[in-house]
């Protein structure tokens, strides 16, 4: 199927903040010791689980994103960080990424990870070879036409694309999202959301042991 080219009115406005994962513009910023010590962290993570469920592979299963492009700008608009892993059934490294990733979903929803419960830390995936393709008001064909290769990731930040990178690699992959967190965490937004929650009334807390990682499914 070649692709035509995409109309401005379907892409997301103000046009998205990207980074080159060749040329990360993060490299160099105070926090990058806490991001270089992600990888060791879910190594160990890994390889516990691994350990503890004899080598089997994480039973989590990523959400499907709508096919309606107004549920899901909808639906990002009320997350921190979206994690969007963009497939092919066709592709099979896309079927070990896949694997992969649930593994590192599970690792950031886990109490190993620790984040704040106010944090809305979220992965979805895309399949783009599907019937939804077809349609030019669907988010699947404009991801279709923003990527190059598959497997491809979308980090949006605060409803803002933050970064995209082509094939999986682990360390670059979590190094994008601990980036990620570190600038939520730090944003007047989320800290006055926090503060207001430490303001609300005794009746209305709600009290959650592990982060609000959030894994919806549509109709």
């Amino acid at each position: 199927m070649q692709k035509p080219q995409l109309l401005s009115s379907q892409l997301r406005s103000p046009t998205p903040k990207t980074h080159s994962l060749s040329s990360p513009s993060w490299t160099s910023t105070p926090h990058s010791s806490s991001m270089s010590r992600a990888y060791p962290i879910y190594e160990q993570y890994h390889q516990q689980q691994k350990t503890v469920d004899h080598g089997k592979i994480s039973t989590m299963t990523l959400p499907q994103i709508p096919s309606s492009m107004e549920t899901w700008r909808q639906w990002l608009s009320q997350q921190d960080i979206v994690i969007l892993y963009i497939w092919k059934e066709s592709c099979l490294p896309c079927h070990k990424s896949m694997e992969e990733l649930e593994w590192m979903a599970e690792y950031y929803a886990s109490k190993e990870r620790n984040l704040p419960s106010t944090l809305k830390l979220c992965f979805v995936k895309d399949q783009i070879d599907t019937e939804y393709v077809q349609d030019v008001s669907s988010p699947s064909y404009v991801h279709w036409r923003m990527c190059e290769a598959v497997p491809f990731f979308l980090i949006y930040v605060q409803n803002q694309i933050q970064y995209q990178l082509t094939g999986f690699q682990r360390k670059e992959l979590l190094d994008c999202i601990e980036h990620s967190i570190t600038e939520v965490l730090q944003s007047d937004e989320f800290q006055q959301r926090v503060s207001l929650s430490h303001h609300l009334p005794e009746k209305m807390e709600i009290i959650e042991e592990s982060p609000n990682i959030v894994y919806h499914t549509y109709g």
